[in-house]
């Protein structure tokens, strides 16, 4: 009993604690006195944050051991991305705090930057985007839809991976870089300009009267009118067709000459011998080259297939008339000259063509000019032209991007140009047929044979 007396006793004689700064308010073991900075939440207490620091006063509400970076004074700032989540990154091993570690981080100054995982490159964009997510400098789909690694701005196709022509070394998109190319601003050239003289060499398309005939590696197809076989091409390998009035001519791969089709002006017996160049005419004659000059067979009422010694290297006739180009570029016509026809400029030309009674050329200035009968009468379009092909009674010529330009009789439609871009075009009787760059065929014109090939 003297032992309770005495405790009371004691307690009794303290003072009463009054000092709210020494009260424990929240819990957490610390007072105001003793350095909580923030005594209503037990969270905050020095040394709270025990890895940010062991002795300042700091809010750690997810006791992952990192202070708070979002509190505010009186609260230490500590170094916690997320103080609400005890798993969450901080700022020393996730500096842009957006939950993926500096290491995994392929911006970490960036919170929106792509994690490693969903960006292995580190380019910027996510690997399902990706054409290549182990190398940041291939492009992605956005830039590069065929990831051929060429991107979208340069790339000649975007959507053919197998097309790689980048247009920063290739303008013109033809697949021949702009160093080799001897004209990188149109796609003509080489490809259809093997010597690249600015004049297109493509010979595998010839149109005649009302028959036309195409060569593919070798093998010849012809359509239209087959009164006479003119389309019913032998079993050869040519080098050339030459589509003429009602017959044919081709020049074989081993230099020899077949025809076939009328041949009532013996137009269809060639001679024996090796040649170069076969022309069918729009009469009933035909002529071929080799090195001593032009060779002619066929009808020759007016001196059309007389023989004519020259260095000639192209060739081509008219109704009555024939003209052939020598290496220097001059022109010597032969045969009827009722029209002027026979009769050509003393100008230089790249190429000629002749129709019924007059033939045209390319000259020096890659322009058009004509002789002979009622079409040279009308205005000639204005150059510079790269092919040239002439009809029975009108005429049509490519220029630098391969588009049409026609001239002369129009009753069925045969001299309204074709709205694409070709390697070839050939006038025929009464329709117009051409090769398109892309590799395709297009005839416009009278279709009374099924010259145009459209079934």
């Amino acid at each position: 009993m003297m032992t309770s007396f005495l405790f009371v006793g004691l307690l009794a004689c303290l003072p009463e604690i009054d000092n709210a700064l020494a009260i424990d308010n929240d819990g957490d073991g610390f007072t105001e006195l003793q350095g909580d900075c923030d005594d209503s939440n037990a969270f905050t207490f020095p040394g709270a944050a025990e890895l940010d620091s062991t002795v300042d006063c700091m809010r750690d509400a997810d006791n992952d051991g990192w202070g708070d970076s979002t509190s505010v004074e009186p609260t230490v700032v500590g170094t916690d991305c997320d103080d609400m989540n005890p798993i969450s990154t901080y700022l020393a091993v996730d500096a842009d705090c957006d939950a993926t570690l500096t290491e995994d981080d392929c911006d970490d100054a960036n919170p929106e930057s792509t994690t490693v995982s969903n960006d292995e490159d580190c380019d910027g964009v996510l690997t399902e985007n990706d054409c290549n997510d182990s190398d940041a400098t291939i492009l992605s789909t956005e830039n590069d839809a065929d990831c051929d690694g060429v991107s979208s701005d340069s790339d000649c196709d975007d959507s053919d991976a197998t097309i790689t022509a980048d247009s920063s070394n290739d303008a013109d998109c033809d697949g021949v870089s702009t160093e080799e190319d001897c004209d990188d601003s149109a796609a003509l050239w080489p490809n259809f300009d093997a010597d690249c003289d600015g004049v297109l060499s493509s010979s595998i398309l010839s149109s005649g009267n009302t028959h036309a005939c195409l060569l593919d590696n070798g093998s010849g197809e012809c359509w239209g009118r087959n009164d006479d076989g003119q389309t019913d091409v032998p079993i050869v390998e040519f080098a050339s067709l030459s589509a003429g009035y009602d017959f044919t001519c081709g020049l074989e791969t081993t230099g020899a000459l077949s025809c076939w089709g009328a041949n009532s002006e013996s137009q269809s017996v060639p001679p024996l011998g090796v040649f170069d160049v076969v022309s069918a005419g729009w009469g009933l004659h035909a002529c071929a080259l080799d090195s001593t000059g032009a060779s002619c067979w066929g009808w020759n009422q007016d001196g059309q297939s007389e023989n004519q010694l020259g260095n000639f290297d192209s060739i081509s006739l008219g109704q009555t008339h024939t003209c052939a180009r020598d290496d220097a570029g001059l022109v010597t016509c032969w045969g009827d000259d009722s029209f002027g026809q026979s009769t050509p400029p003393a100008d230089s030309f790249y190429q000629i063509d002749s129709g019924n009674f007059f033939t045209c050329g390319l000259d020096a200035n890659y322009e058009i000019q004509c002789w002979g009968k009622s079409i040279t009468d009308e205005a000639l379009p204005s150059g510079p032209f790269v092919q040239i092909s002439a009809g029975a009674e009108h005429a049509c010529a490519l220029d630098r991007s391969g588009n049409m330009a026609c001239w002369g009789d129009n009753t069925n439609n045969q001299a309204n140009p074709m709205n694409a871009q070709f390697i070839e075009v050939s006038a025929g009787g009464d329709f117009t047929c051409g090769v398109t760059l892309d590799g395709d065929l297009m005839c416009r014109g009278s279709n009374s044979f099924g010259q145009l090939n459209n079934e």
